[in-house]
C-alpha cells in the first residue's frame, strides 16, 4: 500500500518547522506571549519561509556547530527576519 500523497510533504513541513524552532532557540530569540501584529506578521513570514526553504541541510549543519555568535547564517532567507526578532528584543529589555 502506497503512503498518502501529502505524507512527503507534511513529513517536509514538519521538519522544517524543527529546524525554525531549533534556530530560533540556538539565536535566543524570545516570543511574548502576546504578539503584536508586526511581530505576527514576521512571524507568519519566517514559517512561510522556512517551508519553502532549500537549505535544509546547511541550516542542520548550521545548528550543529552551535555557531550563533555571528546571528543566522548568510545563507538563510529568514536572516534579516531574525536580526530583526532579536533587535526587537533588546529594545525590549532596556
Amino acid at each position: 500500500m502506497r503512503p498518502p500523497i501529502y505524507k512527503d510533504w507534511l513529513d517536509r513541513f514538519e521538519a522544517r518547522l524543527s529546524l525554525r524552532r531549533r534556530a530560533m532557540r540556538a539565536l535566543g530569540v524570545a516570543l511574548p506571549s502576546r504578539p503584536d501584529k508586526d511581530l505576527q506578521d514576521i512571524l507568519r513570514q519566517t514559517l512561510i519561509t522556512c517551508t519553502t526553504c532549500d537549505h535544509a541541510r546547511p541550516c542542520a549543519a548550521w545548528l550543529e556547530l552551535g555557531d550563533t555568535f555571528a546571528g543566522p547564517p548568510a545563507f538563510c532567507p529568514n536572516r534579516d527576519r531574525y536580526l530583526r526578532l532579536l533587535a526587537r528584543r533588546r529594545k525590549r529589555k532596556r
